[in-house]
Parts: C-alpha cells; sequence; structure tokens
C-alpha cells in the first residue's frame, strides 16, 4: 500500500473500528472513493442495472405508476432516489413517466446525495429537469407523497462486523493497514444475532430511521434493490476496475462493498413499523412487471443489432448466473396512506 494523504489520516486515528474506517475510506471530503472523479460505468470499477439496460429502469417506472394508482393517485408526490450515481436511472425513470401525465406534472424529483462529484455529474445527466433538488437528509421534506428509490445504496454502507466465538462477542477492528483484527466487545450497537458472522449498521437505522419518519409524516412507498440475502456472513470486498483486490491495497481508489444481509434490513423497517414485501429474486420482480413484453415491445422500433444487445442485457439482469437471483428487490410502505 503506497503512502497517502488518507492512509496518513487513518494511521493517525488507530485503532478504528471496521465501521469507522470504512466512512473515512469511502466519504473523506478529500481522499474518499466518492469524492473521486469517476467510479460508475464500464470504464471504471463497478456497473449498475441502470447503466446495463434502460429495460431496468422501464421496470422500475411501471411499478412506480402501478403503486401510485393503487393508493388512489395522491398529490403531490416526492419522487426520491437514494444515492442516484451519475443520474441514469433517474432520468430513464422521469422519461417513462412523461407518458403519464397527471402522474408526472405532480412529481417533484428529488436526489439524496452527499458526493460532491456525483451531484456534478447528477446535474448534467438530469439537466432536462429544472425542477429537481438535491437533499442531504431525508428529515428537510415536509410535505408530499414520498416515494422512495434504493438501487445498490445499502451495500456502501458502512458496516460493523461481529463474530460469536466461546469467548464471547468479537468485534472487526483497523489496527493497522494490513488486516482486520478481531477484539473482544461488550456492548455492540444492537441485540447480537443468532449468526456465527454478522454486521450491524449505524448509517442502516439512520436511514431506515428517516424513511419511517418521512413516512410518517407523509405515506409513501419504495423499493429497495440490492445484492445479498439472508444471512450472508463475512462478505466484505474491494473493487477496483470490475476486479477484487484487497480491502488495504488501494485506500480511496477502490469501492468498498458489502451483501446485503436483507433479514437483518427487514427487521430495522418492521421495528419502525413500516410494512415489508419480500424480498425476492430480482429476477422474478423483472419478470413480474413486464422486462420480457418490454423488450418484445420494442423490437419493431429496433435494428437487429440493436435487439439482440437489449437482449443480452436483459439476459444479465434476469439470469441465475449472472444479476438475477444475487440481487434482491424488497418493498416498503408506511405512513398515512400505508398503515
Amino acid at each position: 500500500m503506497d503512502a497517502t494523504p488518507l492512509s496518513h489520516k487513518i494511521l493517525a486515528r488507530l485503532p478504528l473500528p471496521l465501521e469507522e474506517f470504512m466512512e473515512i475510506v469511502m466519504y473523506d471530503a478529500e481522499g474518499g472513493y466518492y469524492s473521486q472523479s469517476s467510479v460508475i460505468g464500464k470504464q471504471h470499477d463497478f456497473i449498475t442495472a441502470p447503466e446495463i439496460s434502460p429495460l431496468f429502469s422501464h421496470c422500475l417506472a411501471q411499478w412506480c405508476i402501478d403503486q401510485w394508482m393503487n393508493m388512489g393517485k395522491p398529490t403531490p408526490v416526492n419522487l426520491i432516489e437514494l444515492g442516484a450515481g451519475q443520474g441514469t436511472m433517474l432520468k430513464d425513470i422521469l422519461a417513462v413517466l412523461k407518458s403519464v401525465p397527471d402522474f408526472f406534472h405532480v412529481l417533484s424529483p428529488v436526489i439524496l446525495e452527499k458526493s460532491p462529484t456525483l451531484i456534478s455529474q447528477q446535474r448534467a445527466t438530469l439537466k432536462d429537469y429544472p425542477n429537481m433538488s438535491w437533499i442531504s437528509s431525508l428529515e428537510v421534506i415536509e410535505k408530499g407523497y414520498s416515494i422512495i428509490l434504493a438501487n445498490e445504496f445499502f451495500d456502501a454502507l458502512p458496516i460493523q462486523y461481529y463474530r460469536s466465538t466461546t469467548q464471547g462477542l468479537e468485534q472487526a477492528m483497523v489496527t493497522d493497514l494490513s488486516q482486520i483484527s478481531w477484539t473482544k466487545v461488550n456492548n455492540p450497537l444492537f441485540p447480537p444475532s443468532n449468526q456465527s458472522i454478522y454486521f450491524q449498521s449505524r448509517a442502516y437505522k439512520i436511514f431506515v430511521d428517516q424513511i419511517a419518519n418521512l413516512f410518517q409524516k407523509t405515506g409513501g412507498f419504495g423499493l429497495i434493490i440490492d445484492y445479498g440475502n439472508e444471512a450472508p456472513g463475512f462478505t466484505l470486498q474491494a473493487i477496483k476496475n470490475h476486479k477484487k483486490i484487497g480491502i488495504f491495497e488501494e485506500l480511496g481508489k477502490s469501492d468498498l462493498t458489502h451483501h446485503v444481509d436483507f433479514c437483518y434490513l427487514k427487521s430495522l423497517f418492521i421495528d419502525q413499523k413500516v410494512n415489508v414485501l419480500g424480498p425476492i429474486n430480482q429476477s422474478d420482480f423483472l419478470k413480474e412487471i413486464g422486462i420480457v413484453e418490454a423488450l418484445e415491445n420494442l423490437k419493431v422500433k429496433l435494428s437487429a443489432k440493436a435487439y439482440i444487445n437489449h437482449t443480452l442485457a436483459m439476459h444479465r439482469l434476469i439470469s441465475a448466473a449472472e444479476m438475477g437471483e444475487l440481487f434482491k428487490v424488497m418493498a416498503i410502505q408506511g405512513g398515512s396512506n400505508g398503515r
């Protein structure tokens, strides 16, 4: 590992709980990963479903339309994306929602984002939507029925791993910049799990609490889409140029990510009296919403080559060998219209 201002900053604070280490590495204003100019896309560290195919966003847009109609067409509406990347997904969703004028014209699109670099990219992507707004906390929203979309958001949040041993409960610590150590802990943030290795997260709880409070104020529903499962174990990894590297190899220059524990996330929402449906496999969700039919509808508008490319992209989204089973979809609903 090369010495950098970020590594010096971390070294000065050691030892650190893993969660605090991740917070610095990912979100430090000067050297953190999300302060970098480009992190998303085929030429960078990772690519998300909206960049693979607009069909993904089209399905989410259709789901939003269906749910909004089922809820009696509440107005006005906040369409809020948590951590919107480059803004591709929201742009594609808004393009579809234009086809439903009575929905589109009561929408206020909102992005929750803390990275100035990504906000700049999002502004460029969404320049055709002058009513866009950016927030750093859901607490600032006071009115308007709220729709929450979180695609690959929770997997990037700092987490704290624990493990059960014959000597008691231990937590993951960073004591030097070469490996993760384990030290005994008596007071974890939340009650211990019955899993041998598991995580808890202050950041998860903060966002779940904010969503629950917002739903309580305004009513709302949402979708959480991420890779993971129930009780995933220790899955923390660093990704650089679409390849796994050592967690300490490229501090601030690689993406630290983990598999979401949907059982844990679901329990946090239930504790806040938010209704939860799922999670289900991404493949089942996309097929139920009509991704196959959407592709067929595009066939008459596409060249043969473009149709093949869209077909391959859809396969990547729904195939069990690709993203179809690794990624899960969980629906949430709460507030005055949700309970």
